[in-house]
């Protein structure tokens, strides 16, 4: 592990100790509290670069559209996760550079009616393939029939939402917001196929 994984092993593991000692979770709880504390400095870490990227890029509409359609369905679906800590933040951080991107020159050369077809289209496949698979639970984050019930219902109340945000990205003629939304639907496709293909090895 590299010297920032390490130090935030050891901070991660200092806290637990205390809750232990204080009482506060008991000694069987420690590690799914300390995967929740890995996971929330990495969403931490993840959402702060992302927010740098978007002020270097003079566009943090794009960082705040896809991080607010992104992070609900990828919590509730679930799906590939690296196993690095620095492999997720640079994994994370070149989709963010990637839409950036394809705001910056594709949605000024794409006229709307091509963008239009194809973000219905390109979200009616990764809509339909998260609905039927998820969620896809993980060796970290197992996930029982319940939850995935719960978790199920989430996204689908996630999926409905934001299709009527989409609605009145269309009807505004908001081509990159409805790009973005495309954008993030597609991310999260692959990273659902990526967990199912990894679990057949």
């Amino acid at each position: 592990m590299n010297e920032g994984g390490c130090m935030l092993e050891k901070l991660v593991n200092k806290i637990i100790k205390k809750q232990i000692e204080k009482k506060t979770i008991g000694q069987e709880e420690a590690d799914i509290y300390r995967y929740g504390y890995f996971l929330l400095f990495e969403v931490f870490l993840n959402i702060t670069i992302a927010f740098i990227i978007g002020i270097l890029f003079k566009d943090l509409k794009t960082i705040i559209v896809f991080l607010a359609v992104y992070i609900p369905i990828r919590t509730y679906s679930g799906g590939w996760h690296a196993d690095k800590l620095w492999k997720c933040t640079v994994i994370s951080n070149i989709m963010i550079v990637g839409i950036e991107l394809l705001v910056k020159y594709c949605t000024k050369v794409l006229n709307n009616n091509i963008v239009y077809i194809n973000s219905f289209v390109v979200l009616l496949i990764c809509i339909v393939y998260i609905c039927v698979v998820s969620p896809v639970d993980t060796k970290n984050k197992p996930l029982n029939a319940k939850e995935k019930r719960i978790y199920k219902n989430k996204l689908l109340r996630i999926i409905v939402f934001q299709i009527c945000i989409l609605l009145i990205f269309v009807f505004s003629k908001a081509k990159a917001e409805i790009f973005v939304l495309e954008y993030g639907y597609l991310m999260q496709t692959i990273m659902l196929l990526m967990e199912k293909m990894k679990n057949k090895d």
